[in-house]
């Protein structure tokens, strides 16, 4: 997948982009665990997450729109990278 964009802090022009709107809402309407948090988009409206959790704190996670009636909110988590700083290593420029 692609990112589309990450979600900034008290992002009051765009609350789309906001991280505390897009937590609110994903954990509000139940459709994300709640022992990850939304970090950036896709394209197509997946999200990217992190782990929030002792046991796995920092992970990445990419979630998939497309499965969340499928799958129960944590099986519907597929890990990216082990900590951001893998994760931004792995991000790259495809034009």
């Amino acid at each position: 997948t692609s990112v589309k964009s990450f979600y900034s802090i008290d992002n009051f022009e765009n609350k789309s982009l906001d991280l505390e709107s897009n937590i609110f809402y994903y954990w509000e309407s139940e459709r994300l665990a709640k022992n990850v948090i939304p970090i950036a988009s896709d394209i197509a409206g997946n999200q990217i997450c992190m782990s929030i959790t002792n046991n796995d704190y920092g992970k990445i996670y990419f979630w998939d729109h497309e499965l969340e009636l499928e799958l129960e909110c944590e099986e519907n988590l597929s890990i990216l990278a082990y900590d951001f700083s893998e994760f931004i290593s792995k991000l790259y420029d495809d034009e």
